[in-house]
């Protein structure tokens, strides 16, 4: 999408105050609620060396031997990501699922969950994907044009990234934050990066037509910290205001945790102009549905 229509629908604005045009909303870090989320979300990793707070479970676990990690919840909540989706479209329901993996698994629940929806999945390590694409419950989808996948991640900006094989041989979460292109390589990978902004017109999620650019139901992410790229993206370009649910895992990748407290706490306040919180903990999971 070139500039002229970033600008559109920067400046378009809705009748209603809770659709506000948000880019231009900067982060205030002299509220007091902004500095009382930095305190919270530091305190949850104190000071340790994880990605997520499953990673810190292990940790307290570890820590305390045979005691019982009584209060794991304020740590993980990976199965408030499957709590019912109570406003999604009874027709044409779209699903965007960024971080698939080798199984797709939460595209399948929803799939299996929500009947009128379709899932795109979104893979963006070739050998990741390849197993994606081969699973039998997700052939079955593709065929029934239901699921979409595609060998590709999102950002906030395109790129080619060529990376080793090492990089790529943690068979669990990988992230891609702090990663550059090794044209040295001899053993190399490339990987396709997609500007958020950009699919999303690409693949009809949303029209061009101003001034009623359509909306989408549910962007979902587990994508090991690109998620913070990609609201910045649908904040920057006013485009958040246009998807119903929101819900992804948060990480703390090692390349930009000495600022992710920060980060992650201007994201929080930008997204209240335009949704509310459901549930979430920092490097858990949450959701935010949008006002209505």
């Amino acid at each position: 999408m070139n500039a002229l229509i970033y600008q559109a629908f920067a400046n378009h604005t809705y009748s209603t105050a809770s659709t506000q045009n948000i880019n231009k909303q900067l982060c205030n870090n002299l509220l007091a609620s902004y500095h009382k989320c930095v305190a919270y979300s530091s305190s949850l990793a104190n000071n340790e060396n994880v990605d997520n707070g499953w990673e810190m479970t292990v940790v307290l676990r570890r820590k305390l031997g045979s005691q019982p990690l009584t209060n794991a919840s304020l740590y993980w909540n990976e199965n408030d990501r499957f709590k019912r989706l109570n406003n999604l479209s009874s027709t044409n329901c779209k699903i965007l699922y960024n971080g698939a993996h080798k199984a797709g698994t939460d595209g399948l629940r929803f799939l299996r969950d929500y009947p009128s929806c379709r899932v795109w999945f979104l893979e963006p390590i070739p050998a990741f994907f390849n197993s994606l694409i081969h699973s039998h419950r997700i052939a079955h989808e593709l065929g029934k044009q239901r699921g979409f996948a595609y060998n590709i991640g999102l950002s906030k900006a395109n790129a080619n990234l060529d990376i080793s094989s090492r990089d790529l041989s943690d068979d669990q979460g990988l992230t891609l934050i702090g990663k550059t292109s090794q044209k040295n390589s001899t053993n190399k990978n490339q990987l396709v990066i997609r500007d958020i902004s950009e699919i999303l017109f690409e693949y009809n999620f949303l029209s061009r037509e101003l001034p009623n650019p359509g909306e989408f139901d549910l962007l979902h992410m587990n994508c090991e910290g690109c998620e913070y790229d990609v609201l910045e993206r649908l904040i920057e370009t006013n485009l958040i205001r246009y998807i119903r649910i929101i819900q992804f895992g948060s990480h703390r990748p090692k390349a930009i945790r000495a600022t992710i407290d920060q980060r992650y706490c201007c994201i929080q306040q930008q997204l209240t102009y335009t949704h509310e919180k459901q549930f979430g903990i920092p490097w858990g999971w949450e959701r935010w549905n949008r006002r209505n």
